[in-house]
């Protein structure tokens, strides 16, 4: 996962901060892919409803990298991926 852009707080801190983003978009498996889209679906539509389709995506990506880094803030040396800030923003 690191090899595919994970993220992780000491490459971040050397440089690579762009692993923020890119960590949102990788999962540890077909569960925990299937977790992430099961709480998008449900929280999802309605989220889009209220903001449009563009605030959406916005607030969503906000989430998911503001989440990303506040795990890797609070446990720096572990590997992080996932979309569950940007599902959990959304609800």
């Amino acid at each position: 996962l690191l090899g595919w852009g994970a993220a992780y707080g000491p490459l971040a801190l050397r440089g690579e901060a762009w692993r923020a983003a890119s960590a949102v978009f990788l999962h540890g498996g077909l569960m925990h892919l299937a977790g992430n889209l099961c709480m998008l679906l449900l929280v999802g539509r309605l989220a889009e409803r209220l903001l449009g389709t563009a605030g959406f995506v916005g607030a969503s990506l906000f989430a998911g990298v503001a989440g990303c880094l506040l795990a890797m803030a609070w446990f720096p040396l572990s590997v992080h991926v996932g979309a569950s800030g940007l599902a959990y923003g959304a609800y």
